[in-house]
């Protein structure tokens, strides 16, 4: 199954999303996270990468057009 998600899991810090089972998708966090499944919440496409700018200080601008499209 293909399905297009984000999520969060602030205790880690860590954050996924994109396309599962396909791809894009990327992964920002400690390598294993902590995060149980009910600690994972879901958030829109934006605040995923709001996070990924704040907490890991990564520049969208470089990314493939799927990455800066409004969902």
């Amino acid at each position: 199954m293909i399905d297009i998600g984000y999520f969060k899991c602030e205790s880690s810090r860590s954050i996924e999303g994109g396309i599962y089972g396909k791809g894009p998708f990327k992964r920002f966090g400690p390598e294993k996270s902590s995060c149980s499944a009910s600690e994972w919440i879901p958030v829109t496409q934006e605040e995923f990468k709001l996070l990924a700018t704040e907490w890991y200080g990564y520049d969208w601008g470089k990314e493939i057009p799927f990455w800066n499209q409004k969902k």
